[in-house]
C-alpha cells in the first residue's frame, strides 16, 4: 500500500518574492499592473498609485522636456516631485505619503531597484496659514 500523498503547505506553495520579474520588454505600464495583480493590491489601490505614477513621470517630462524612464531617473527624481507637489499644489501630508508609496512600490517592486529616501518630508514646503493667530 502507497503512502498518501501529503497536501502542500501553503509556505511550499508560496511564490518567492524575487521570482516574478515583470516583462523586461513590456511597457512601462503592463509590468506595473502585472506585479499589482501579483501582489493582490486591490484595484483601487493599483488605479491610484498608476495615477501618482503617471503625474511623476509627467512631471519629470516637463522638468526634462522629453520623457524620462523612472528607470533612468533613479529614486533621486522622486525628491523634487514631492517638493513639487507640497510647494506647488499645496497638496496635504497624507496626500504626499500616497505619492511616495506608489513611487515607493514602483521603484523596488517593478523596477526592482533601490530606493534611497531623499531629504524630503511631509508637509515641509507648507508655511504658516493665513488668518491664525500667534
Amino acid at each position: 500500500m502507497q503512502a498518501e500523498a501529503q497536501p502542500a503547505k501553503a509556505a511550499e506553495l508560496a511564490v518567492p518574492r524575487e521570482a516574478l520579474v515583470a516583462a523586461p520588454k513590456g511597457r512601462l505600464r503592463d509590468q506595473f499592473h502585472e506585479v499589482a495583480r501579483f501582489r493582490h493590491q486591490s484595484v483601487r489601490t493599483e488605479g491610484a498609485y498608476w495615477d501618482w505614477v503617471v503625474r511623476y513621470l509627467k512631471f519629470h517630462r516637463e522638468q526634462a522636456g522629453a520623457w524620462v524612464h523612472p528607470r533612468d531617473l533613479g529614486s533621486r527624481g522622486v525628491t523634487p516631485f514631492l517638493t513639487w507637489l507640497a510647494a506647488e499644489r499645496a497638496v496635504a501630508a497624507s496626500t504626499q505619503n500616497q505619492a511616495l508609496n506608489a513611487l515607493l512600490f514602483l521603484y523596488r517592486e517593478v523596477l526592482l531597484a533601490p530606493f534611497v529616501p531623499g531629504g524630503f518630508r511631509a508637509g515641509a514646503a507648507a508655511g504658516p496659514t493665513a488668518g491664525r493667530g500667534a
